[in-house]
């Protein structure tokens, strides 16, 4: 991506951010699920606790949190304030662009997971220029794996074992039509040395539903239903991703995030 296109970008992310920040704060409705959810008789965890020691106990009602910290580290912590009160665990996913050392040792700490929400493919497509589905070949699929294998070793070495991961997904993956997550097949994730990924085939065909957040611009709720609406129907196994910039949208936090990927990605 040449300059002249990431500005333009940029441009348009900010006048974006200046509608979205309008938004309310969505820190009340978000502890009240968590507590509709405890109330309700489920245990609220981590994609790992969950994988670990409920997905093969019959009939436990459980909600897997799950966060994709993309934009918004200040709404991160909101989060696992939160689910530190009420006492429940969940999976924070952060970016090279927004890890924070004291939080993650802090989530860690609790009892909650830290993992790595890799955009790889993404990041070497537009180092190399890729943009378009068939210039991107085989060498450059290897060189994608090897990098993001390399990626979770220093993730690891930084912030302590990660087990599970998770895609994160930018323009140019949709352009390209090629997901970062195209890198991690079910059947190789030891490679990675990874139990799992968040959104492989083997996590989502074991779970009753999956519920997405969105902002309010977007309905707040992807794909039909409400977590509060899939618990009042007993499902059993609910896996809920939020982005906590869609809770509370802070401007200044998200455009300190994108000048950083306007002036270059920072491993």
């Amino acid at each position: 991506m040449n300059l002249n296109n990431k500005g333009t970008r940029l441009l348009k992310n900010i006048s974006m951010s200046l509608w979205l920040s309008l938004q309310k704060p969505r820190w009340e409705e978000y502890e009240n699920i968590v507590k509709h959810a405890v109330k309700n008789g489920y245990t609220v965890t981590s994609l790992f606790d969950w994988y670990m020691n409920y997905r093969s106990v019959p009939d436990q009602k459980v909600l897997i949190m799950r966060h994709d910290i993309d934009y918004s580290i200040s709404g991160a912590s909101k989060m696992f304030k939160i689910e530190r009160k009420i006492g429940v665990n969940s999976t924070f996913y952060f970016r090279w662009l927004t890890v924070n050392k004291k939080l993650i040792e802090e989530i860690s700490k609790y009892g909650s997971e830290v993992g790595l929400h890799y955009e790889t493919l993404a990041t070497y497509a537009i180092k190399k220029g890729i943009k378009k589905k068939n210039d991107f070949t085989e060498c450059d699929y290897l060189s994608c794996v090897e990098e993001l294998k390399k990626e979770i070793i220093n993730f690891n070495i930084l912030f302590g074992k990660t087990y599970t991961a998770a895609s994160h997904g930018e323009p140019i993956n949709r352009k390209l039509g090629l997901p970062n997550n195209i890198l991690v097949k079910d059947s190789e994730i030891q490679e990675f040395g990874l139990l799992a990924e968040a959104y492989s085939k083997d996590i989502l065909n074991s779970v009753d539903i999956y519920i997405s957040d969105a902002s309010a611009k977007n309905g707040l709720w992807r794909y039909g239903v409400s977590p509060i609406e899939a618990v009042d129907k007993q499902m059993q196994v609910i896996l809920l991703l939020t982005h906590p910039i869609h809770w509370e949208y802070n401007i200044f936090e998200q455009i300190r995030i994108w000048v950083k990927e306007y002036i270059g990605r920072q491993f």
